[in-house]
């Protein structure tokens, strides 16, 4: 069964009432993130429902800001430091297979470009903004103390460095979010998370 499946994910809402084009988009997302990590399906699913929860409230093309969600890591298993543009050509033939509209296309391709910190483009239209917070946001709270143990970089690291390091990475997504909502979101996150890497690190060192 596909994710997207899901009825609480508003099909109903679609711009685009052809279920298939994005099943078909599901599909071979799913057929690329294979294998369990830090960036895995599982990730994709969380951009993809906070980037619905971001877009209440404003005027954005749904059908962008959802193949975009879906679409934006695509480039992550083949090269991981250049993800943003590897990723472009491949979500363009994905989109091409699954006859998403051609006049869409390009604005989604944009997005996955400009969707990382490691990009240097910033987010250039609102559906795009959307999705670099909701990218963001699933790197700040306790799901990112899991992804930080995931980390290729951290999976040798004692647990003092992977503290640190989730601090670090947190802090730089949390400050790096743009839409007040998002910001509202990220500050609770944030918060929760801190206390907890706090009480880690106090019981790590033995401490009562």
């Amino acid at each position: 069964m596909c994710f997207f499946d899901n009825s609480s994910l508003g099909w109903e809402h679609m711009l685009i009432k052809e279920k298939t084009i994005f099943k078909k988009i599901e599909k071979r997302v799913r057929e690329i993130f294979r294998e369990k990590g830090e960036h895995d399906f599982e990730h994709v699913k969380r951009v993809y429902r906070l980037s619905l929860l971001l877009t209440k409230g404003r005027n954005v093309d749904m059908d962008v800001v959802k193949a975009s969600a879906l679409l934006h890591d695509v480039g992550h298993s083949i090269n991981r430091m250049r993800h943003y543009k590897v990723g472009v050509p491949i979500s363009e033939s994905i989109l091409k297979e699954a006859r998403f509209p051609e006049e869409k296309t390009l604005k989604v391709l944009l997005i996955v470009e400009e969707h990382s910190l490691l990009s240097d483009k910033f987010p250039s239209s609102p559906e795009s903004q959307i999705i670099w917070d909701a990218d963001k946001l699933d790197g700040i709270g306790m799901i990112q103390l899991f992804r930080g143990i995931l980390s290729p970089e951290q999976k040798e690291e004692d647990i003092f460095n992977i503290i640190k390091f989730t601090k670090e990475v947190s802090k730089n997504f949390y400050n790096a979010l743009i839409s007040e909502q998002a910001k509202k979101m990220g500050k609770l996150r944030y918060s929760f998370l801190m206390k907890a890497l706090d009480r880690l690190e106090a019981e790590a060192r033995g401490e009562p």
